[in-house]
């Protein structure tokens, strides 16, 4: 027998729970649908700005202390290039989260109906329908809603079924895996600041999170070791350490301004919709989204008009700035302040060298 929800969100990190709390917080019915168990594990460093960390607790409440790194703090970025350095702070400070507790928080608070370890099988909307098949194991249910919200990350099921041509020439190709390197070392960071490493075929960003390093490293099959050799010759590294691998994804379409906000009454929030800053953080562009998707669902109730039409209409303020900022250095870029490297890279077409080198 299927069962009717106002709304379905898919996808229960930071996009999907502010989506499902601003919905809830105005009497719709949701139903909230995360194809793991909670909590569980991200590859992410959890780096919560200001202006993130106040839409947290204005939506939710304050914060568990269990939610929070012990070094709590976070105050920006270091950017390596060869053997130049340059700092990027964040505009106020801010917050490093556990994701793991930190998402179960959100999900408790987001006043939906949570339900774990189910994954969309098929797909089906319409103007204002949705039809969706969840499957765990060997079982399966169907749900109906009026409205869906996809926030299920760089590897969108929701965007594939609903925008099928945008995934095959956007979202699939812009897909990046991440080889991920965890383990506890010896090295000479401040845990309140990523590191961004940026070489010849390839990139990384590492972190310091629970005395243990994460190291997320993207490019050429020489890029791992190019990204360890940087950490050993500037931060004193040993590179003989051993590892424990893991593999992420991230979903770059946006660097060529593919961005895809849904069909119809269908939305899509967060990573999803290729909502990451230039350097590839999306901590705050997902709970901005989610934000947002609820507001167009809210204003569509009643009107003649589909969610989506108005989830564009709020979303392109943001979206502009975001193509605005991959394009200036010298002022905000995603969550920091650049104005180091517009002092190291003075003259204009240094600068435009720099962007193509660090934005794609």
């Amino acid at each position: 027998m299927d069962e009717y929800y106002d709304v379905v969100v898919v996808g229960a990190g930071p996009a999907g729970c502010a989506a499902a709390k601003g919905l809830s917080s105005e009497g719709f019915k949701v139903l909230l649908v995360e194809r793991e168990r909670l909590p569980r594990e991200k590859p992410c460093a959890g780096f919560l700005p200001s202006e993130a960390l106040k839409m947290v607790e204005d939506d939710f409440g304050t914060i568990p202390e269990d939610c929070f790194s012990p070094q709590a703090s976070a105050k920006g970025a270091f950017l390596f290039l060869e053997e130049e350095t340059y700092e990027l702070p964040f505009d106020g400070e801010g917050a490093v989260i556990r994701r793991p507790s930190f998402d179960r928080f959100l999900a408790e608070r987001s006043g939906a109906e949570v339900l774990e370890g189910w994954k969309a099988s098929s797909l089906e909307s319409g103007r204002f329908r949705v039809n969706l098949r969840l499957e765990r194991d060997e079982e399966y249910r169907v749900v109906e809603a009026t409205y869906l919200v996809g926030a299920d990350g760089a590897r969108s099921t929701v965007l594939e079924y609903i925008r099928p041509e945008f995934h095959r020439l956007y979202a699939s190709p812009g897909t990046v895996k991440l080889t991920v390197l965890e383990g506890e070392v010896e090295l000479g960071w401040d845990p309140a600041y990523l590191g961004f490493l940026r070489f010849k075929g390839g990139g990384a960003t590492f972190f310091v999170k629970d005395e243990r390093l994460t190291l997320a490293v993207w490019g050429t099959g020489e890029a791992e070791r190019r990204a360890l050799a940087v950490l050993e010759r500037r931060l004193g590294l040993s590179s003989t350490v051993g590892w424990r691998r893991g593999i992420a994804h991230s979903n770059r379409m946006a660097r060529n301004g593919a961005y895809c906000l849904g069909a119809g009454c269908a939305l899509l929030a967060g990573e999803a919709a290729g909502l990451v800053d230039p350097w590839g953080h999306g901590l705050r562009l997902a709970l901005r989204s989610g934000r947002e998707a609820a507001s167009a669902i809210m204003d569509s109730v009643g009107e003649n008009v589909t969610p989506h039409v108005l989830y564009m209409r709020r979303m392109k303020p943001l979206l502009h700035e975001n193509e605005r900022q991959r394009k200036e250095l010298g002022g905000r870029v995603g969550d920091f302040d650049t104005a180091s490297l517009k002092e190291g890279f003075g003259s204009p077409w240094r600068r435009a060298f720099l962007r193509r080198r660090l934005f794609g």
